[in-house]
């Protein structure tokens, strides 16, 4: 599974999309997913099976449909943990 953390340039809020991504996945047991960090454009490329981003990356991206996790605030790990925790499950 490839998980891609998108921000303007993919260089700041990124970085710390995927540190509490990966902290999120530690705690689900997920070992297997594999954590980028991107621009919009270089998303795009990417095929991930999950993008997770603010809310207007995400509408930006929509047309990509993959499921995605809008997160408002970077730092609340419980809350990335939940929305990958339904994702993963279905």
């Amino acid at each position: 599974m490839k998980i891609v953390c998108v921000c303007a340039m993919g260089l700041g809020s990124s970085l710390i999309l995927r540190m509490n991504v990966e902290k999120a996945l530690e705690r689900l047991g997920v070992k297997d997913a594999k954590v980028e960090v991107a621009d919009t454009g270089s998303a795009r490329g990417a095929n991930p099976d999950v993008i997770v981003s603010s809310h207007s990356f995400c509408e930006e991206l929509a047309d990509m449909n993959v499921p995605m996790v809008e997160v408002v605030n970077y730092t609340d790990i419980a809350y990335i943990e939940a929305e990958l925790k339904e994702i993963l499950s279905k």
